[in-house]
């Protein structure tokens, strides 16, 4: 729990003036240098502002390991569009081949209730929703605790779910 009192386990961060531009996961990913490295990633929905740090394919879909994403995020690029599931550093699998996949555009089930990792075997996942916002869905405290750390404007997802209706 924060100082706040709420859950910390999904958080959004949106209309922040302490923010250039959505999605900058440098801030974060600094704080959790570690974590990020010791996964493999699942990333999905991609939509970026620059190249790929890894080669492109036609599904969309990638497994990429924690210290290629760590150190592309050091570039601070945009993602505007992006699902980033952690997963275990032993995960291995062609992802282009899975039936479903974590996707952020159109997925409504985001701004509803609790939401949970789209991709059962994710510690958490990361949402780069629109260059307008971030979510962390399913955090441990840890995790969510610098996720507020590097961007101090971020809310409680689940109680904004519950204001929305």
């Amino acid at each position: 729990m924060s100082a706040a009192g709420y859950s910390l386990a999904n958080l959004i961060v949106e209309k922040s003036p302490t923010i250039k531009w959505y999605s900058d996961l440098h801030p974060f990913f600094a704080r959790i240098e570690s974590i990020v490295r010791q996964h493999r990633w699942l990333w999905t929905d991609v939509d970026l502002t620059c190249e790929l740090p890894v080669p492109p394919n036609n599904s969309d879909r990638y497994l990429v390991d924690g210290d290629t994403l760590y150190d592309f995020a050091l570039n601070r690029p945009q993602f505007v569009w992006s699902v980033l599931s952690a997963l275990p550093a032993s995960a291995d699998f062609d992802p282009t081949i899975l039936d479903s996949v974590p996707y952020a555009d159109g997925n409504a089930d985001l701004w509803h209730g609790s939401p949970r990792p789209q991709f059962s075997d994710a510690s958490f996942e990361i949402v780069c929703w629109d260059s307008s916002a971030t979510l962390l869905i399913g955090a441990s405290d840890d995790v969510a605790n610098a996720f507020l750390a590097a961007y101090p404007d971020a809310r409680n997802l689940d109680t904004d779910n519950q204001s929305r209706g």
